[in-house]
């Protein structure tokens, strides 16, 4: 991911809209017919057995997702969502629909599922939810 793509990330005006061009454009687009997405599935399979691999992702991945971070911490600052939101959480539930769905092929997802992955984590991190 280029570092002009990164700063691009929080550039819209609601968590919604963030959460949505980040599933789309950032992680599935990612690896919906691409070399890095066929590089990345081919270096997730080598973690499994290989130690040098595993590192090499788990170093990877502490970057990305402390980067992604900055999209709930930036919701948070716009006062969108509640304050004691897990950003870390936040980003591994959205990644793992992603990297679920490049490990298993099912690049082409529907737009009813990613408004239902991005529906599921506003809800969850409503302010004062129940209140």
């Amino acid at each position: 991911m280029a570092v002009q793509d990164r700063k691009a990330i929080s550039r819209y005006r609601t968590f919604r809209t963030d959460l949505r061009a980040f599933l789309t454009n950032q992680l599935i687009g990612f690896g919906h017919n691409t070399l890095c997405g066929t590089v990345f599935r081919y270096l997730v399979s080598e973690a499994q057995t290989d130690a040098g691999a595993a590192a090499a992702l788990f170093a990877y991945e502490k970057g990305w997702r402390k980067f992604s971070e900055e999209i709930v911490d930036t919701a948070k600052a716009r006062g969108q969502i509640d304050p004691q939101t897990n950003g870390a959480v936040i980003i591994e539930l959205i990644a793992g629909f992603a990297w679920q769905r490049l490990l298993t092929g099912r690049l082409e997802v529907a737009d009813t599922d990613v408004e239902a992955v991005i529906a599921t984590l506003v809800a969850a991190t409503k302010k004062n939810p129940g209140g």
